[in-house]
C-alpha cells in the first residue's frame, strides 16, 4: 500500500527536555523537581490555545501564577521568568532528516501531540514543527486527544487522505494501540529501550523512514 502521511509526536519522538539544563535553571529557584514542574507545566498547557500563543507569553503566564503560590523569591521568579525555555529542549539528532524523507517520499507531514506546542517563533526552538509540518494538532478547548479516535480521524482529514494511508509515530503505547485501531500503520518508539528485533512495529529511531513506509 501506498502511504499518502506520516504523523509524529512531538515530545519523546521530534525532542526531548533537556534535564541537565532544566536542572541548572531551577536549582536553588524552585523548591519542585524538574519532573513535577514538567507535570505542572503541561497540565497548564492543556488549557491554552498553545498554537496561537507566543512562547515567551505563555511561559512568563505560567509562572506568574506558579511563582507566588510556591513562594520563589522575586529575583529567582524574575531569572526564570527571563529565560527562554524553548531552550530546556533539544530535538532528537534524526528528527530533520525523518521530515526531510517524509517530503522525498512525497508525504504529508502532521505532527499530533497532547502537549500544547506554542508558535515556535524564536530561533531557538528545537524543531520549528509549524513551518516543517503541513499539519499541526495539539490540544485545545473542546478537541479530541489522544486515544480518543476523534484526534487521528480528525488529522487524517486535515491531511486529505484516510487514516489507513498514514504512518503513525508516538513513544506511548495506548497512544500508538488506538493510532492502530483507527486504520493507521502505527508504530511505538522506544529510543531509550531500543526496539526489540522480532517485532517490526516497535523501532528504536526515526532513521529508516523509507522501509517503514515500504513495509
Amino acid at each position: 500500500m501506498r502511504f499518502d502521511a506520516a504523523i509524529f509526536d512531538y515530545d519523546g519522538v521530534l525532542v526531548e527536555l533537556d534535564r541537565r539544563r532544566a536542572a541548572s535553571l531551577f536549582q536553588g529557584r524552585s523548591p519542585l523537581s524538574v519532573s513535577a514542574l514538567h507535570q505542572r507545566w503541561e497540565a497548564f498547557c492543556a488549557d491554552q490555545p498553545g498554537e496561537r500563543l507566543v512562547a515567551g507569553e505563555m511561559w512568563r503566564a505560567f509562572w506568574a501564577g506558579l511563582g507566588p503560590e510556591l513562594r520563589i523569591r522575586e529575583d529567582a521568579l524574575a531569572e526564570i521568568c527571563a529565560y527562554d525555555y524553548l531552550t530546556l529542549f533539544r530535538r532528537y539528532p534524526d528528527a530533520l532528516d525523518a521530515f526531510r524523507e517524509a517530503r522525498r517520499l512525497g508525504l504529508r507531514i502532521g505532527v499530533l501531540s497532547n502537549s500544547t506546542l506554542p508558535r515556535f517563533e524564536s530561533p531557538s526552538a528545537p524543531l520549528p514543527v509549524t513551518e516543517l509540518a503541513d499539519v499541526v494538532r495539539v490540544p485545545a478547548r473542546g478537541s479530541a486527544v489522544k486515544p480518543e479516535p476523534a484526534a487521528y480521524l480528525d488529522v487524517a482529514r486535515l491531511l486529505g487522505t484516510s487514516p489507513d494511508r498514514c504512518l503513525f509515530f508516538d513513544d506511548e503505547p495506548s497512544f500508538v494501540a488506538a493510532a492502530r485501531a483507527a486504520g493507521m500503520r502505527g508504530f511505538l518508539v522506544r529510543r531509550s529501550a531500543g526496539a526489540p528485533p522480532d517485532d517490526p512495529a516497535v523501532v528504536k529511531d526515526l532513521s529508516d523512514l523509507r522501509a517503514l513506509a515500504r513495509g
